[in-house]
């Protein structure tokens, strides 16, 4: 089951700024636009351009919780702890790295033991899923939990393999062709999709090599969202707290 961080916000796209003004004013009262997918995309998206974030915008998981959902009842009874990690990527309209991915191949994972209704903290404002930077259009976030069963040399082959399928991903070159263009672009409508797919094209490469799935968290936060707070998701086995930094 996906737990959705948003769905009442999209790309936030922005009159262009060099629209005459007989245009302006057949655009009056749509100036401002969430997309959330061709069923409310503009018309003419050349009018728009992909809206700029007031100062930088990031994201970071401040807290897991395993709920007793995540665990067999043999493993509650004994009080066992399950071997979680969490493999995460965040996605934005940028021509050099329009999607990042923690952890990256070669640097320390994020792993640790829970029991069942027991709390993970992470140090600071918490564990940086995209580092805070001026971003277009807005964020879109992927969050997956998993119980480990692999060996720690193998681990590292797999986050390998996922970084090569999300840097040869249609996502990765959509975006990338979307920050090219002077303007908004029919290619923001795939979005969705594509992060989709990625999501499915990951979860085969951790279930190949044996893990567990327990959770995935996914959404987009655009621009013009409520920025500077935290919100916590309920997932079928997880629970997140997630806080939205500005500035």
């Amino acid at each position: 089951m996906v737990a959705l961080f948003n769905v009442s916000t999209g790309v936030t796209l922005e009159a262009s700024a060099t629209l005459s003004a007989e245009v302006r004013k057949q655009l009056a009262g749509h100036e401002t636009l969430s997309v959330l997918g061709k069923h409310d995309a503009p018309a003419e998206p050349e009018n728009y351009v992909y809206q700029e974030s007031a100062g930088p915008r990031g994201t970071m998981l401040e807290s897991l919780t395993l709920r007793k959902e995540a665990q067999s009842l043999m493993k509650r009874l004994f009080s066992s702890r399950s071997r979680i990690y969490v493999l995460s990527w965040a996605w934005h309209i940028d021509k050099n790295d329009p999607i990042m991915m923690v952890p990256q191949p070669g640097t320390k994972e994020i792993m640790f033991k829970l029991r069942a209704d027991e709390s993970r903290r992470f140090l600071g404002d918490g564990l940086p899923i995209f580092p805070p930077r001026p971003v277009r259009g807005g964020i879109g976030l992927n969050v997956q939990v998993w119980e480990s069963k692999q060996k720690v040399r193998e681990r590292g082959e797999t986050l390998i393999d996922i970084n090569r399928a999300i840097k040869t991903s249609n996502l990765y070159d959509a975006l990338a062709v979307a920050a090219a263009a002077a303007t908004a672009t029919p290619a923001m409508l795939a979005f969705g999709p594509l992060a989709a797919s990625l999501v499915d094209s990951v979860g085969a490469i951790l279930r190949g090599r044996g893990d567990e799935y327990l959770d995935v968290f996914a959404g987009f936060y655009g621009t013009n969202y409520s920025w500077g707070q935290q919100e916590k998701f309920t997932g079928t086995g997880v629970e997140v707290a997630l806080n939205l930094t500005s500035g």
